[in-house]
């Protein structure tokens, strides 16, 4: 079952942009240190529970915990692409000018 969500448990470093690459460390020794309860933590912060109806982040079903954290992941990572994107943008209309 885990296998569906591997980039959710992978370790990033070493792959991409610099940027990346200090982000992943940085998320990394977070995730390290705290372990599971960063995971609780970071699903208190969502809103999960108003999707579920579920009183407790600890009561809702693993797979839909696992959905939505990978949703969650991607879509993180396309705003991230896109902050990217704007600012490359911005650099070179400075550039332009």
């Amino acid at each position: 079952m885990l296998d569906k969500y591997s980039e959710l448990f992978k370790d990033n470093r070493g792959q991409g942009d610099t940027d990346r690459e200090t982000e992943s460390t940085d998320v990394g020794s977070f995730d390290k240190h705290w372990g599971w309860f960063a995971t609780i933590y970071n699903l208190a912060e969502t809103g999960i529970l108003s999707i579920t109806g579920e009183r407790s982040i600890t009561e809702l079903n693993i797979s839909f915990v696992l959905n939505y954290l990978a949703i969650q992941k991607d879509y993180n990572e396309l705003e991230r692409q896109a902050m990217k994107r704007q600012m490359q943008e911005s650099r070179n209309r400075i550039k332009l000018k």
